[in-house]
């Protein structure tokens, strides 16, 4: 009777991590062991012991399908080292931005390698730059500095506010329509009405407005407004 399946999977496990790092001769001898124990094919078990971690692979044992999933690559650990642009160097990444019309960072990186003489002797304005932050800026790349901008950034963008629905709301308040007619008015003829519709005109001097001049029906008698 062969292994049960937990205990294949354990084996397996054991087994791929070796098998992975020795040779091709010594990879023929643990393969050799391996498909004793398990009972498996042995193209299968040497796509199952060169799996990395990630993949998987399936396969029928006892008229069942197994799936085997490789183990998952240890996450590295962070960094130990300190980081190289700190408080004052961004901030005169900031007020470089801001001088050159918020660059995006691609742009505004080539900028600063260009222009870095400028930036150091400059005293209108003022950088602020010191002889070691000069050194450290021409090194930094376009994704660096758009990182370091992000805040900036999202702190400078609109949010929920859409700019057309906005102005066609203003829009529509400015402009009153008449909707509401009189008895009599709405018995007069179309000939010989006012108006229909009020609307207010841009203002031409100062900041008054006032509607539109209202059009006088034309004289009795006359067959046009020419008369």
């Amino acid at each position: 009777m062969g292994l049960h399946m937990n205990e294949r999977k354990a084996v397996t496990r054991e087994t791929r991590g070796e098998y992975r790092k020795v040779g091709k001769k010594e990879k023929g001898l643990i393969l050799d062991q391996y498909v004793r124990l398990t009972g498996y094919n042995r193209k299968y078990a040497i796509r199952v012991l060169s799996m990395r971690p990630g993949k998987t692979a399936t396969g029928v044992i006892d008229g069942k399908t197994v799936v085997f999933k490789a183990g998952k690559k240890p996450k590295p650990k962070n960094r130990l080292g300190k980081p190289v642009y700190t408080g004052k160097t961004v901030a005169r990444i900031e007020a470089t931005w801001r001088f050159y019309r918020y660059k995006r960072g691609s742009c505004l990186a080539e900028l600063i390698r260009q222009n870095i003489d400028f930036l150091c002797s400059s005293r209108m304005p003022d950088f602020h730059i010191t002889p070691a932050i000069s050194t450290r800026l021409p090194a930094i790349s376009g994704r660096q500095t758009g990182r370091l901008l992000k805040p900036d950034k999202d702190a400078m963008r609109l949010r929920g506010i859409s700019g057309t629905a906005s102005a066609a709301s203003a829009l529509l308040k400015k402009i009153p329509v008449r909707v509401r007619y009189t008895d009599e008015e709405r018995d007069t003829p179309d000939s010989a009405r006012q108006t229909r519709f009020t609307i207010a005109a841009t203002p031409i001097r100062g900041n008054s407005t006032s509607p539109l001049p209202l059009p006088m029906p034309p004289p009795a008698g006359c067959g046009s407004t020419a008369c």
